[in-house]
């Protein structure tokens, strides 16, 4: 939320199905997150998601453009031990 919010961008978040970790694999929580704003934070907000402390994997990401922004919708997992 704290990144989203930083780069000036509208944020909603919803968690799905925890899977918890094995010894041979690591744990996971679903996540889908919305969002709105002008492209050039939401490329910013992207490189932050890469830089950050979690491991998270993007499965999509749809956007459509209102206007001079965009809405869009990330549907992903964070990866825990």
């Amino acid at each position: 939320r704290a990144l989203a919010l930083g780069n000036k961008l509208d944020f909603g978040f919803n968690f799905g199905e925890e899977t918890r970790a094995t010894e041979t694999q690591p744990g996971h929580i679903d996540f889908q997150m919305t969002t709105g704003g002008r492209a050039e934070k939401f490329i910013d907000f992207l490189k932050s998601i890469e830089t950050s402390d979690y491991f998270i994997g993007i499965s999509s990401i749809d956007f459509e453009r209102t206007g001079s922004t965009f809405d869009g919708v990330i549907n992903g997992r964070v990866f825990s031990r």
